[in-house]
């Protein structure tokens, strides 16, 4: 009994929201089971043959109580079409000629169970009268006679003729009742949207590999009547300014808009979604690339931007690592930037906290704004960089007066950065305060704090040879050993000019404890620990690939 209530439940579904009352061509109850024809990948498979009646759409509707259906059209000149079903039921459009001898061939996604597997397939003919291209108008009205949705609510449906790799918006508008727009897409995706401007729907796509898609006009309250606006447009490379909000749908890869404003004007681009985790892009003729994941939240990213002297830029959107796909909304609006401007290079005090910005006050570096500042130092002082914000995800870089590097992106907890420096050298460093991403503008606190002298407690030169220790990957390796005190702040630099290097900590029984490849820049390893006690411990001074030797120096500070 639980088999045939499940049964029905999917016919009527798929009588009631998968296709419209046109008359059927074509009504077929089969199964698959044992005996049946195998198709190429081994699962059992039937062909149902038929003839266009004329030239239009034939609709095809497939559901199965038992499987995950998949159906291949196969149309004489056409390539083949396979769409597989999202859980039980699965529906595919194709254009035909009358007298067309189309062929459908029934099959699952996966192995189906034994001894039978029922399905029923639903083919359909719509006539060319039926169809929406991408330019028209429609003037529509629901009405009482008009076929009811799984709602309720009265619809009307339309088949639209859609081409590969375009971007469409439908819209939909009404003086007298609140409209909802549903879309129905060739790869079986549903798209739907209720209030676009006020109570009218909009709905903006990418087509991928084309197709009919079905457009389903009715309205948001219950059984609402009277007369309605229908429009396609191709929205492709749409132009996107200060004020505008689009709605769009990300149906896989990424869309793309045009970003058009007056030159220096500042903008805020905010892509927002609550299906998929956004990712945001804008590149321009001059060669920035500004990029954001997440702004306040994973699911909303912004990036503000001074428009240049081109006056246009190109704005993508796209769904983290690629994964996601859904509605989403962009919009675009003027930003007031009323920050602080601090001078460059300016030169730390000991103990300061610095209140800055970035903006369009400061030069763009690869794209990214960046506020220098200085400080001096002897040689083995050390001194803590801290910087915080609620604006932007900060991000420190540390250059050292022989051009090494130290950075930090959430060093003091996301989204604040910290930084130690152990000064190698005397002389002047130079501190660069960022966004990570480089699309930020914001406030943000800068704190400096001396930590005074460290104690070199371990000092050498040494050279990597062939005649030096080698470990199973192939690389050489020297050890040193060296004393720790408990709570002591311990920086362990290793450069090298003629190779990359990697180093280890390890305790005196063998156990890593600390490694690291390049934090302190141009391929040196560099490795900060607190002591949690007074121990002896072993450095390893290696190499980043098998094979490799050179000269290197060691310094430990403590």
């Amino acid at each position: 009994m639980k088999r045939i209530v499940a049964f029905l439940l999917l016919l009527l579904f798929a009588s009631v929201s998968l296709f419209a009352q046109d008359e059927a061509v074509l009504r077929e109850y089969g199964s698959l089971q044992s005996g049946d024809r195998r198709s190429r990948d081994g699962v059992y498979e039937d062909r149902i043959a038929l003839v266009a009646p004329a030239d239009g759409t034939l609709v095809v509707t497939l559901v199965s109580p038992d499987f995950e259906p998949l159906v291949v059209v196969d149309v004489p000149g056409q390539e083949l079409q396979t769409i597989g079903g999202n859980g039980n039921a699965l529906r595919v459009s194709a254009r035909v000629v009358e007298g067309d001898e189309v062929e459908l061939r029934v099959s699952s996604a996966e192995a189906v169970p034994e001894p039978f597997a029922e399905y029923l397939l639903v083919a359909r003919y719509a006539g060319a009268g039926d169809f929406l291209t991408v330019g028209a108008t429609i003037n529509g009205s629901l009405e009482v006679s008009d076929e009811v949705d799984n709602d309720g609510s009265y619809i009307d449906y339309y088949d639209l003729d859609l081409q590969p790799d375009t971007r469409v918006r439908v819209a939909m508008s009404s003086d007298t009742f609140d409209t909802f727009l549903v879309v129905e897409l060739p790869n079986g995706d549903r798209l739907t949207n209720d209030d676009f401007n006020g109570t009218d729907s909009s709905l903006t796509f990418s087509t991928g590999r084309g197709g009919i898609a079905r457009v389903g006009a009715t309205s948001f309250g219950f059984q609402s009547t009277g007369g309605y606006l229908l429009t396609v447009a191709d929205v492709a490379g749409s132009t996107i300014r200060v004020g505008d909000f689009v709605p769009g749908d990300l149906t896989g890869g990424s869309a793309t808009f045009t970003l058009a404003g007056e030159p220096g004007d500042l903008v805020a681009v905010e892509l927002r979604s609550t299906s998929f985790d956004t990712y945001l892009e804008l590149t321009d003729d001059f060669g920035n690339y500004l990029y954001n994941d997440d702004a306040e939240s994973f699911d909303v990213s912004r990036i503000v931007y001074e428009i240049t002297d081109s006056g246009e830029a190109n704005v993508i959107v796209s769904a983290s690592f690629g994964e996601g796909t859904g509605p989403f909304t962009l919009e675009v609006l003027p930003f007031v930037f009323d920050g602080t401007e601090i001078a460059d290079g300016y030169r730390l005090s000991d103990g300061e906290n610095v209140a800055g910005s970035l903006g369009p006050h400061l030069t763009r570096i690869d794209g990214t704004y960046e506020q220098r500042f200085t400080f001096d130092a002897e040689r083995g002082e050390r001194v803590e960089i801290v910087l915080r914000s609620d604006e932007i995800d900060s991000f420190l870089r540390v250059v050292a007066p022989d051009g090494s590097q130290s950075t930090d992106d959430d060093g003091a907890g996301y989204p604040d950065s910290r930084l130690v420096v152990n000064a190698s050298e005397a002389g002047i460093y130079d501190v660069y305060a960022s966004d990570l991403s480089g699309s930020s503008i914001g406030s943000y606190t800068l704190s400096f704090r001396r930590l005074g002298l460290a104690e070199l407690i371990l000092s050498t030169e040494g050279e990597l040879t062939d005649r030096s220790l080698r470990d199973i990957t192939g690389k050489y390796y020297e050890t040193y050993d060296f004393e720790v005190t408990a709570g002591a702040s311990v920086t362990i630099d290793v450069r090298s000019d003629d190779y990359d290097g990697y180093a280890l900590v390890r305790s005196m029984d063998g156990e890593i404890l600390y490694r690291d490849d390049d934090s302190g820049g141009s391929g040196n390893p560099r490795i900060e620990f607190v002591a949690d006690r007074s121990e002896r411990l072993q450095l390893v001074v290696t190499t980043y690939s098998d094979g490799v030797t050179g000269a290197y120096s060691v310094e430990v500070f403590e």
